[in-house]
């Protein structure tokens, strides 16, 4: 009898003994505000990306236009031809869920826009275009037109012409 409250007494010490304190909790939360502190949110994967895409302008034919120059690639799941994806691209929205894009693809095809697709970044984040061009010259007509037209539900900062690096 003797040995069993000698074991129980060891048992509940070593389970108090183990318990967090609110002093550790403290240190691990410092320790975490500090790492957080060293890699900025700027640093991560997704934020490099972004800042791979240059955001400007062109000048083309006395018009100054805007223009990303971005890599991107053909979204096959989301229908389309590749053989219409050429250097410049009006692009009428973005998404980040295909889905999304995809529903935006089949309204701006139903607007009149019968060679719309989509394309992707590495993120990926999607992108509906609404044409594609060869030249930038042929690029600001077209972004010309979608934005008189106005067939096309768009949010800021779209229209865009994106030119790509692929």
């Amino acid at each position: 009898m003797k040995n069993l409250i000698v074991i129980t007494l060891l048992v509940m010490g070593f389970l108090t003994a183990c318990k967090p304190s609110e002093k550790n909790y403290r240190a691990a939360y410092e320790a975490a505000k500090a790492k957080e502190a060293v890699t900025p949110m700027e640093e991560t994967i997704y934020a490099n990306i972004r800042k791979e895409a240059r955001h400007g302008s062109a000048v083309v034919d006395g018009d100054t236009i805007p223009m990303t120059t971005e890599y991107v690639s053909f979204t096959t799941q989301a229908g389309g031809n590749v053989l219409d994806f050429h250097k410049y691209n009006i692009v009428v929205a973005q998404f980040k869920q295909l889905f999304n894009a995809k529903a935006m693809m089949s309204r701006t095809v139903e607007a009149g826009y019968a060679s719309a697709f989509v394309v992707q970044t590495r993120e990926p984040l999607y992108y509906v275009v609404a044409c594609s061009v060869k030249t930038p010259s042929e690029a600001r007509m077209a972004l010309d037109s979608i934005r008189s037209e106005n067939r096309i539900p768009m949010k800021e900062p779209a229209p865009w012409i994106l030119r790509t690096s692929r």
